[in-house]
């Protein structure tokens, strides 16, 4: 979005009293760095696990104090590997590990999963990757 665009969205929601549409451009705004971050990696020539790991390093900025967690999945074998756990200012090196439902759904379906509670983590069958705690909520988005 443009800087005259923003400010007119901006504008715009100040007149409707808005504060979802402002939590909204904020959001935006946030996934354009998010994406900036990621792409300015890649013109430098990064690798993978470099990209990964400035992408962590962004969305845990945005969201301080959350757990962050990306993951690869490899669809023929169904393992999984932690690319970027972060969680309580920690981060986290499990090897790599069988791939649970969620990955599995995730990458059949190519759908955001949103889990909401820990009941539902469990009535899924869905597993705690090792030395990391069981998770409350989660959003799980294949790219």
């Amino acid at each position: 979005m443009t800087p005259d665009k923003q400010k007119s969205a901006a504008v715009i929601a100040q007149s409707a009293g808005g504060n979802a549409l402002q939590e909204v451009l904020q959001g935006t705004r946030a996934e354009l760095s998010v994406l900036k971050s990621i792409q300015e990696g890649l013109a430098s020539g990064l690798d993978i696990d470099a990209i990964f790991e400035i992408a962590g390093e962004r969305i845990a900025e945005i969201f301080p104090g959350e757990g962050i967690a990306l993951y690869t999945y490899n669809p023929e074998t169904h393992w999984g590997e932690a690319k970027y756990i972060l969680e309580d200012g920690v981060r986290h090196y499990p090897p790599p590990f069988e791939s649970g439902p969620i990955g599995k759904k995730a990458a059949e379906t190519r759908q955001p999963l949103v889990i909401s509670t820990r009941a539902e983590f469990d009535a899924i069958g869905a597993t705690t990757i090792l030395g990391t705690a069981p998770s409350l909520s989660g959003v799980y988005t294949p790219l």
